[in-house]
């Protein structure tokens, strides 16, 4: 069976037997229809695959970030998710992209929407919250840091300069 295309090309070169000059025109018509289909689906494919790699980076940070602050690993998602270990494994390491459903499987796991997993966001604020998580966790598990927060909070710049001078002798004594 021949492909459509070709029954158009056949039925056309037909009628153009009968008049040379519209067979230089259907060919040069269809040399430009060749070349402009050639050249989108050449400049499409490059721009999904760069599209692709830079969704997954995009993912790859943002599953890495959601998994620091929750203060989960690769084996928690595995585990409590009931997913695949390779998975998991090549969503963070970017080899691969999660389905719509794992995407969201995963949103609710970490209480967020797919879009905090798919988007690019301003990673300053990402770092930032990084570690403000981690002085969260100190604050949350330690109960000498609280007592020591506590103290601070109504303290000027100048006492709290003057706590961290002692605190930084008394560890050198150590």
């Amino acid at each position: 069976m021949s492909p459509p295309w070709f029954d158009i090309i056949l039925s056309r070169l037909k009628r153009i037997v009968k008049h040379k000059v519209e067979f230089f025109i259907f060919f040069l018509d269809f040399f430009t229809l060749l070349v402009y289909n050639r050249l989108k689906s050449i400049k499409v494919g490059v721009c999904m695959k760069d599209n692709g790699d830079i969704n997954k980076k995009i993912f790859v940070k943002n599953l890495n970030y959601y998994m620091t602050i929750n203060n989960k690993k690769q084996a928690d998602l595995v585990t409590e998710l009931g997913l695949k270990t390779s998975t998991v494994s090549d969503w963070v390491n970017g080899k691969k992209y999660p389905r719509v459903d794992k995407m969201q499987l995963l949103a609710d796991y970490f209480g967020i929407l797919k879009s905090d997993l798919t988007e690019e966001h301003d990673t300053s604020k990402l770092t930032d919250d990084i570690e403000l998580q981690e002085y969260l966790e100190e604050l949350k598990n330690r109960s000498e840091m609280r007592m020591l927060f506590s103290l601070a909070k109504g303290a000027t710049k100048e006492d709290v300069e003057k706590a961290v001078k002692i605190i930084e002798a008394l560890k050198e004594d150590d």
